[in-house]
């Protein structure tokens, strides 16, 4: 649970489908683009269906953990 409960941030809500991760500090940007595209479609699934209303992804996603 310590590790990683944010999955490297995709969990975090800062990123969205289409947008994909462009910030040159950002190590994710220069990962397989077409792989972070699925994870971040994946996310917003999660989104639609698991997140209840109102909270926020990153709550949603560490209070899973626990």
């Amino acid at each position: 649970m310590v590790r990683e409960p944010l999955a490297n941030g995709y969990l975090s809500g800062k990123y969205r489908p289409g947008r994909g991760i462009t910030a040159g500090g950002d190590w994710r940007s220069g990962g397989d683009p077409l792989e972070a595209q699925r994870r971040l479609e994946l996310v917003e699934e999660i989104r639609r269906t698991e997140v209840p209303q109102g909270m926020a992804m990153a709550q949603w996603a560490i209070g899973w953990c626990l």
